[in-house]
């Protein structure tokens, strides 16, 4: 993977936690949270998620990774890793799938091209962890 691809994960984590351990919750006399106050937070933390970039799904940001169910967010494990071999092996799949002939991959991509496809992969993937280890350790900052 690339350099970027690193990072991505470390700035999202960060980025995540900043911006909602920024995020006032406040308590009464007593130290105790305000029932208003939790529910303008808990307002804020999904309109963060939702503003976050994600490459995946435009326009809905990262705010699949607040929905009780399995979905394309939550399923990304921190091992997961796309290579360029595994690339390469999906579209020889497809091009079986689709035309039966696996030769047609060959003008699909080339080994730079699937590394390339792999890095991109791989930078929305890290991004996702990053924002979803920045938000648990943001909340948990609150």
């Amino acid at each position: 993977m690339s350099e970027s691809t690193y990072l991505a994960r470390a700035q999202s984590k960060t980025a995540a936690a900043q911006a909602i351990q920024a995020i006032p919750l406040l308590r009464n006399s007593n130290g105790q949270y305000q029932h208003d106050a939790g529910e303008k937070a808990i307002t804020a933390i999904l309109s963060y998620l939702r503003a976050c970039f994600n490459s995946t799904q435009s326009g809905q940001g990262m705010f699949a990774l607040s929905e009780r169910a399995t979905n394309s967010l939550t399923s990304i494990n921190s091992t997961d890793c796309i290579t360029a071999d595994s690339i390469l092996a999906d579209a020889t799949a497809a091009a079986i799938r689709t035309t039966g002939d696996a030769k047609a991959v060959q003008t699909k991509y080339t080994r730079s091209e699937a590394r390339d496809e792999a890095d991109s992969q791989n930078y929305s993937i890290q991004a996702t962890i990053g924002t979803k280890e920045g938000t648990a350790e943001g909340i948990t900052a609150l």
